[in-house]
């Protein structure tokens, strides 16, 4: 059979018309039209970010009251949201707020005992997040801050509170610091400034607790032989120092 080729059509006159393609879908029962469905992402910051907060609690035990100041804030932040008085007495002490684990402690003007000492925790939060080769999967990822809180309890004397005391305790075993540390998980002072936390829920059996399971010293380890409290560093290296406590004013 004999095929012949006609030339190319090289030229058009005429229009085109315009046809809804929703009219070329099967008419049936069964068919659904359906938009896809953007999949939802969520971008994780490498590190989440911890707003500062100063709270002021009061607390009495055995008709001793301790009047407590707190300072919380990101690690790397603290000291631009503490007091210059404190500052000044950790200049004075040789400690560097950001990383070392402290506790000291002398009397204001007016006479009353304080005790200043800080602790350490890392802040942690769960993201759920898109799995890169299965989208419709999630999995779930950590991101953390490292964070600190400053506390100075006041009593209304010369003479330390019960609190006071517990304090002066817990930096008196070298084991529970393990707690308080930088980068510790453990911390139970943690969740003081979460949203919706009463301060003295946590605060009050947190120091207790530790207190309990703190290793009991005699007063000459504790105190001078002028019954004032000796302060505890615990620098960033984890070596432990005692001192004789030098009297700072404070307000």
């Amino acid at each position: 059979m004999q095929v012949t080729l006609k030339p190319n059509i090289t030229t058009f006159k005429g229009s085109f018309k315009q046809i809804d393609l929703n009219e070329l879908l099967p008419e049936s029962d069964n068919w659904q039209k359906t938009e896809p469905k953007p999949i939802q992402t969520t971008i994780v910051p490498d590190k989440i970010s911890r707003k500062a907060m100063m709270k002021v609690l009061g607390y009495t035990q055995d008709d001793k009251r301790t009047d407590i100041a707190l300072w919380e804030a990101q690690k790397d932040e603290i000291n631009a949201k503490i007091p210059q008085s404190i500052k000044n007495l950790c200049k004075f002490h040789g400690i560097d707020p950001t990383q070392d684990l402290f506790m000291v402690s002398g009397t204001n003007k007016e006479g009353q005992l304080f005790v200043v000492f800080n602790s350490f925790f890392r802040h942690e939060e769960i993201f759920e997040i898109p799995k890169k080769d299965k989208p419709q999967e999630k999995e779930q990822i950590k991101r953390f801050v490292d964070c600190e809180q400053v506390y100075c309890l006041k009593s209304d004397s010369k003479e330390p509170t019960p609190l006071q005391m517990d304090i002066v305790k817990i930096f008196n075993d070298s084991r529970v610091k393990n707690y308080l540390l930088d980068g510790s998980t453990k911390n139970p002072l943690k969740t003081i400034c979460n949203p919706g936390v009463k301060a003295n829920d946590i605060l009050m059996p947190a120091i207790h607790g530790l207190s309990c399971i703190s290793k009991e010293k005699p007063l000459d380890e504790l105190m001078d032989e002028k019954g004032r409290i000796n302060k505890v560093i615990y620098s960033a290296d984890g070596e432990y120092t005692r001192y004789r406590i030098i009297y700072l004013p404070i307000k």
